[in-house]
């Protein structure tokens, strides 16, 4: 084959490398989506890149001659390899920090987080059985919001449980003392005392 076949076959070559890197990159991505639906916005890239080789591909059979279709070919293989890289965390490119979530967190390490992020911070207090007194219940700000667009921020800090809310307590006649033992730490009651004596009742039945 001579220098003059060489290049007419060239751009060929590079089109048809291009279009089967795009269909291997494409099926790749398919394969790694959960939901191809509600992935739409993932594949989007895949998809346009595989059109765009394929337009390549199919043109570069009926032309003789192309560098443009050799330059094209190249910087889609390189796009190709660069995002699959990315995909597999080889190249980690900079991200903008995000909001995390703060929930049953300490309210000093957030505190800190905000005025090291110069963020105004509105604390309000509310009881909690579930988070513990000192940590956080929410915040109005949702996770995952980039955190140079929060300005201003209010956060719901726990008091611990509210041992003066009223609580009817049950008939606990006929319950095992574990169970008795479970309802008091579950409700967070103070000031029990478990007397035992002596009975011809079952052991450890109240």
């Amino acid at each position: 084959m001579n220098e003059k076949d060489k290049k007419h076959i060239m751009h060929k070559v590079f089109a048809t490398i291009s279009f089967l890197i795009s269909i291997a990159y494409l099926s790749y991505s398919i394969i790694e989506t959960d939901s191809i639906l509600n992935n739409l916005n993932t594949l989007s890239i895949p998809i346009l890149i595989f059109l765009i080789s394929l337009v390549i591909f199919i043109s570069s059979l009926k032309s003789k001659s192309g560098k443009l279709y050799i330059i094209i070919s190249i910087i889609l293989i390189l796009f190709i390899t660069f995002h699959f890289l990315i995909d597999k965390k080889v190249i980690l490119l900079p991200e903008e920090e995000k909001m995390s979530s703060y929930k049953n967190k300490s309210y000093s390490a957030f505190s800190d987080w905000a005025k090291a992020n110069g963020i105004e911070v509105i604390t309000e207090y509310e009881y909690s059985d579930e988070i513990e007194k000192g940590n956080i219940i929410r915040t109005d700000i949702n996770e995952g919001t980039f955190v140079k667009d929060i300005k201003k921020i209010k956060v719901t800090v726990s008091d611990g449980p509210n041992y003066d809310k009223l609580l009817i307590i049950p008939s606990m006649l006929g319950w095992n003392v574990d169970d008795v033992i479970k309802y008091v730490d579950e409700n967070f009651l103070i000031n029990v005392t478990i007397n035992y004596e002596e009975s011809d009742s079952e052991r450890d039945i109240i």
